[in-house]
């Protein structure tokens, strides 16, 4: 077992590993929710601190994936937008945190924009 997929969260988990607990350098480590995708801009996310954010689990079926329908999702724009709020207020330094928006559209959108798109 192995391949990209499981190299890149090694990595990432690697990553973070190096920033926890160390107080030499001010740092902040941003992970996308599991849905993070092109899309609409909503103005408005929330942020889970320490965990991956997930709907309540709902009704389901033996067999069904444990986390099929609660997964989280945000779009390009407004992830884009919860970083620049984190460069800007400092709020989460030294933490681990996600971004997310609760009931976002799962639509995905344009994936590259330029400047006078509406999005």
């Amino acid at each position: 077992m192995g391949g990209p997929v499981v190299d890149f969260i090694t990595g990432a988990r690697a990553t973070f590993m190096f920033f926890e607990g160390n107080t030499s350098l001010t740092w902040t480590y941003m992970s996308p929710p599991p849905m993070y995708r092109p899309g609409r801009r909503t103005g408005s996310y929330e942020v889970a601190v320490d965990v991956m954010p997930l709907k309540p689990a709902g009704p389901h079926n033996e067999g069904d994936a444990i986390f099929d329908g609660r997964l989280h999702g945000i779009s390009l724009p407004d992830i884009a937008m919860a970083i620049a709020d984190e460069i800007e207020t400092r709020e989460k330094a030294g933490k681990h945190w996600t971004p997310y928006v609760p009931d976002i559209d799962q639509t995905c959108g344009p994936v590259y924009v330029k400047i006078g798109d509406e999005v």
